[in-house]
């Protein structure tokens, strides 16, 4: 449902993003919900059999703007050439 709030939400909501991604930088300082993840295991092959830990792999599930957050320091990580 987080997705749908930022979709629609005012164009001011880009400015006030970039006051709080760069306030928690300046701190050093990442809210604890903000890390928050839940793992969900998938089965890897239909075939395989479900008891093998092998045949599944992890999915991480974050929040929207840690997904956000998560863009934007890849595309600087990336355009600095430190990757």
């Amino acid at each position: 449902m987080e997705g749908v709030h930022l979709k629609y939400a005012h164009s001011n909501i880009i400015g006030l993003l970039s006051m709080l991604f760069n306030a928690m930088f300046l701190h050093n300082y990442l809210p604890c919900k903000l890390m928050e993840t839940i793992i969900v295991h998938i089965i890897k092959s239909k075939n395989g059999l479900i008891t093998d830990k092998d045949n599944y792999r992890p999915i991480a599930i974050t929040s929207v703007v840690s997904k956000i957050l998560e863009l934007l320091l890849l595309d600087r990580v990336v355009s600095a050439g430190n990757f």
